[in-house]
């Protein structure tokens, strides 16, 4: 993948997120607007922040964009990156790639599904036995017994020894 290449596609992903950000950061004003918080100053909202930050980042998103273009012309400057962007398609989705992917797609159901239903000791239980089961540690027993004790370990150390909050 060549650096315009990634630029490109790189700047098209946070172009998307800062878009995303500043939505996000607006409907947190909406929310602090009514009852019972009735923050109506937008410069002083929980929303203010996001937005700013929302708007940095697609505004230096879209510079990183047009340097991708640099030095050819809008049309073949896109069919560059679609040509380019189509000959690493062939070459780069390999086993390593996968593995990764599955990885950051497990890590992401546990923070965002898993958490959000489920005891901290639960979601981490079965997070850890996917993760065990998936990159073969051993004997599916082994996995279920390890994420059983680890979890407990946990528990036991920062809820009772250091009296720390965990996730409920």
């Amino acid at each position: 993948m060549t650096r315009k290449l990634k630029d490109f596609v790189f700047s098209i992903i946070l172009i998307l997120l800062g878009s995303y950000v500043i939505t996000e950061g607006m409907n947190i004003y909406h929310k602090a607007a009514q009852k019972p918080y009735k923050v109506t100053q937008f410069t002083v909202s929980p929303g203010f922040l996001p937005v700013l930050l929302g708007i940095a980042l697609t505004f230096t998103s879209i510079i990183l964009l047009i340097s991708s273009f640099k030095g050819e012309k809008f049309g073949e400057a896109l069919a560059n990156r679609k040509a380019e962007f189509i000959t690493w398609t062939k070459t780069a989705f390999n086993a390593d790639l996968l593995n990764m992917t599955i990885g950051c797609l497990l890590m992401f159901l546990y923070t965002f599904f898993l958490m959000q239903l489920l005891p901290f000791w639960a979601a981490s239980i079965i997070f850890l036995i996917a993760i065990f089961v998936f990159l073969r540690i051993g004997p599916v027993w082994k996995s279920v017994l390890l994420a059983v004790l680890v979890v407990a370990l946990i528990v036991l150390l920062f809820k009772y020894g250091f009296g720390a909050a965990l996730p409920e």
